[in-house]
């Protein structure tokens, strides 16, 4: 039987809902390995992916989501900016995984599910 490789996830979003939770949850799943963050700003992108020895960090989602080392882009940021990062992932063809709520209202969310689709 052979080994896959595991799921490459980019996180956006580095705060207190990756750094004490998903980084380290994610780290402890072999199915799965984070390979780039992004923040608003380069310096806490790249604190955090040289703490989590992480390979890239980016303050532009768009450099994020075009990374070819990214299968899968978790969104973690508040709510109000879920929908255009899940928008530009889904059109790199990314597979997403965002926090509740999807969005921060039903237009935008049916909008993601068409796209999605």
């Amino acid at each position: 039987m052979s080994k896959q490789r595991p799921i490459r996830v980019g996180l956006v979003g580095v705060g207190n809902w990756a750094t004490y939770g998903h980084i380290p949850a994610l780290r402890l799943l072999p199915q799965y390995k984070i390979t780039a963050v992004c923040s608003r700003s380069m310096e806490k992108a790249a604190a955090i992916a040289k703490e989590f020895e992480i390979e890239h960090a980016f303050d532009r989602v768009e450099d994020l989501v075009s990374l070819a080392d990214v299968d899968l882009i978790a969104v973690l940021p508040p709510a109000q900016e879920h929908a255009w990062i899940v928008k530009a992932a889904i059109a790199a063809g990314k597979d997403v995984y965002c926090e509740w709520p999807l969005t921060t209202s039903t237009k935008d969310s049916e909008e993601l599910l068409r796209l999605a689709e």
